[in-house]
């Protein structure tokens, strides 16, 4: 926790406050990497043609990041805490 909070510019004690422990952080984490990569990927099929090859172009396109990756953890952990 303190490595994660040093990394994310945040003290430990807010970590603390916001998290039981280390699980429910990853937890929080994953659900706002996951649900900003789905929105990227609706977004992008959306675009897309009808064709299945440019569906799956757009798919591939959105989660390598063409446009920006997806935060890591550490920006998660940002994104969590606001």
């Amino acid at each position: 926790m303190k490595k994660v909070a040093r990394e994310a510019g945040v003290s430990q004690g807010i970590l603390h406050y916001y998290f039981a422990d280390k699980r429910a952080m990853l937890a929080a984490t994953l659900e706002v990497v996951t649900r900003d990569l789905d929105r990227r990927v609706a977004a992008a099929q959306s675009r897309a043609r009808r064709d299945p090859a440019a569906r799956l172009r757009a798919l591939v396109r959105a989660c390598l990041g063409r446009g920006g990756a997806p935060p890591g953890v550490l920006g998660g952990v940002r994104r969590v805490l606001g």
